[in-house]
């Protein structure tokens, strides 16, 4: 009886070492990076980011061609993204956030490559205001495209807003 455990102990450890190999791929080391900006400013010499609330306001996600299983990333919140971490192939990646994403927004991209992949998309809110200083506090000056979104109170002042994410913009990207 012990020499029968015995013997069923070395068959399973010969078969549990057998079983264990070294894994047959490379760690990946191709990179894909790009940022997101709004389309109103595409053209410009420095067209505007689309900040993000970090970790989960705007995901890249890439599907290898052949597989239906995405791979997913973050962007940083300044709307930046980059992944080093990628195995050569082709990729269809597209972008999903707070703003409007059209089918036609898919990028297709053979790894590697050493372009930089820009989504143009369209936000959900873009506000334009001018801040003043008064007395220690800051107040927004509703413009035309602020005027039906927020509720100003009689001294131009927002009251009881609250925003998940939002983007707001110098005059030079307006």
């Amino acid at each position: 009886m012990v020499m029968k455990t015995l013997i069923t102990l070395i068959v399973m450890s010969a078969l549990l070492f057998a079983g264990c190999s070294v894994d047959n791929y490379d760690e990946p080391e191709l990179v894909i990076e790009g940022a997101v900006y709004d389309q109103a400013t595409m053209g410009d010499a420095e067209p505007a980011l689309i900040p993000t609330q970090a970790p989960n306001g705007i995901k890249i996600r890439m599907y290898e061609s052949g597989y239906t299983q995405p791979i997913d990333f973050w962007c940083s919140a300044s709307g930046r993204f980059r992944n080093e971490r990628v195995f050569a192939g082709e990729y269809n990646i597209t972008v999903e956030g707070p703003f409007i994403v059209e089918e036609s927004d898919a990028v297709i991209v053979s790894v590697p490559t050493d372009k930089k992949i820009n989504f143009y998309v369209e936000p959900y809110l873009r506000i334009q205001a001018d801040a003043v200083k008064n007395d220690c506090k800051v107040h927004l000056l509703p413009s035309d495209i602020v005027e039906g979104l927020l509720h100003f109170d009689e001294s131009n002042c927002l009251s009881n807003v609250r925003f998940h994410q939002i983007c707001i913009y110098t005059d030079d990207h307006l």
